[in-house]
């Protein structure tokens, strides 16, 4: 069973919430919607490092991005909000980004599978839908930890899409390029991202009632 209320790392409002209008009843259910949207992306985070754990090339994984922080403040983005009157909202989250470091690359389909069998595993137990495109793994290199590539969400390679053209896309199997993608040098600094698993351990679900289940995974 996951825990229904936030995660631990996310027990209070983010910094600057109280005191502020929000502009509207409406204003309020917008950020309340979007602070369950972060809660339930960090759940899905969870749920398929579980599953990336079993595999025995992933040495480590990462959750960094938005989900892994305190939301920020922004001005409405979307018309019915500005027409609603809100003066701003917190972060929309879009995706959970999950930088995952391997040993081996030549399994990076084992990994899209245990991906999309978490987030079924998620929305079965607890009605939180998540798509695979929108958990981003990002491939890290042990030891050096240059940054790879991402895992490609079609399940064939190359597929025959725009993307595939993209130099070196598919070069590995399944592992994506974007073209003119630089990942930001402090995307990784560990002020703002949860360390989820590492070397058989899960640091970052110490405090997640999900613990109990890796447990059982470990100790059948």
């Amino acid at each position: 069973m996951v825990d229904e209320g936030k995660p631990e790392s996310f027990a209070t409002e983010p910094e600057g919430s109280a005191g502020h209008d929000t502009g509207s009843a409406a204003g309020a259910e917008t950020n309340g919607l979007r602070l369950k949207r972060q809660h339930d992306l960090h759940i899905a985070a969870q749920y398929v490092t579980l599953a990336l754990g079993e595999l025995p090339a992933v040495r480590r994984v990462v959750l960094f991005g938005s989900v892994a922080r305190p939301l920020e403040k922004e001005r409405p983005h979307r018309a019915a909000e500005r027409e609603a009157g809100l003066q701003w909202t917190w972060h929309h989250c879009e995706d959970v980004d999950l930088a995952v470091w391997v040993d081996d690359l030549s399994d990076l389909r084992g990994l899209q599978r245990a991906r999309s069998r978490a987030l079924k595993l998620l929305l079965d137990a607890h009605g939180i839908g998540v798509a695979h495109h929108q958990v981003d793994l990002f491939i890290f290199e042990p030891g050096t930890d240059e940054y790879l590539g991402r895992v490609c969400a079609y399940a064939q390679c190359p597929k025959g899409k725009r993307d595939c053209a993209t130099p070196g896309c598919g070069a590995t199997p399944f592992l994506k390029q974007i073209r003119d993608f630089v990942l930001e040098p402090d995307a990784l600094d560990p002020a703002y991202c949860v360390c989820l698993y590492e070397h058989g351990h899960c640091p970052g679900l110490d405090g997640s009632v999900l613990r109990p289940l890796l447990a059982e995974k470990r100790h059948p």
